[in-house]
């Protein structure tokens, strides 16, 4: 059963979890690397029919972004709070807006190499 299985979002890595289980006694000698090429190569000979169990279920796998910046996690966190609120929190929606605009700056000021005097480094 493919949607009990781990592998997130990608449909081959879900059916190279159930590769690994079903062939663990034709496996458990060989490298990674062996084990991924010959699971790839079984993959490129299924039929769509084959792969659509996995497939399905990638995109059922729940999945939330995060990335790096603690700052940004917290504006994420609080999008669906604010925005999914029965009565609309004007306050926060503005505060929400003022943090995501801080953090584009920040975000932006780090690309460009721009320090907090202003200058280039």
């Amino acid at each position: 059963m493919p949607d009990a299985e781990g592998g997130g979002r990608n449909p081959f890595l879900r059916f190279l979890v159930h590769f690994k289980r079903c062939n663990k006694e034709k496996v458990c000698n060989l490298r990674q690397t062996q084990i991924v090429l010959s699971a790839g190569q079984k993959w490129k000979l299924m039929s769509c029919e084959e792969k659509s169990p996995y497939v399905q279920a990638a995109r059922a796998a729940k999945y939330t972004f995060w990335t790096r910046s603690k700052d940004a996690n917290r504006i994420l966190r609080r999008l669906p709070q604010t925005a999914g609120g029965a009565e609309p929190q004007m306050q926060e929606n503005f505060k929400l807006i003022g943090d995501l605009a801080s953090w584009r700056r920040n975000v932006l000021d780090e690309l460009l190499g721009v320090q907090d005097d202003g200058d280039k480094e």
